[in-house]
């Protein structure tokens, strides 16, 4: 029983977080949104310790998995710069109309 109970608190915890980003968030625009959210997320995992330090799951996977994970990285990458372009064009589309 003791676990439910520990699982009920974290999962009251986790909305509360949510809704409290989501107020944060919801008054900003969609650049500033992105940009808010990773703040919180890098600062979160760096006081947990978490940034650099490997899980080991990438490590246990082939080389051919690896490099697939890699290369959907650098589409991942290209994909977020082509967005950023796109939001940027909407906007001043917007703004003109």
């Amino acid at each position: 029983m003791e676990e439910d109970e520990e699982g009920c608190d974290e999962c009251a915890l986790r909305c509360e977080v949510l809704g409290a980003l989501y107020r944060i968030t919801s008054r900003l625009a969609p650049a500033a949104t992105v940009r808010a959210i990773s703040i919180i997320f890098h600062s979160l995992l760096d006081h947990h310790g978490l940034i650099s330090r490997s899980s080991g799951y990438m490590e246990g996977l082939s080389d051919g998995v690896r490099k697939t994970i890699e290369g959907l990285k650098g589409v991942d990458v290209e994909h977020l710069a082509i967005f950023k372009q796109f939001k940027k064009e909407s906007l001043e589309l917007e703004a003109k109309v």
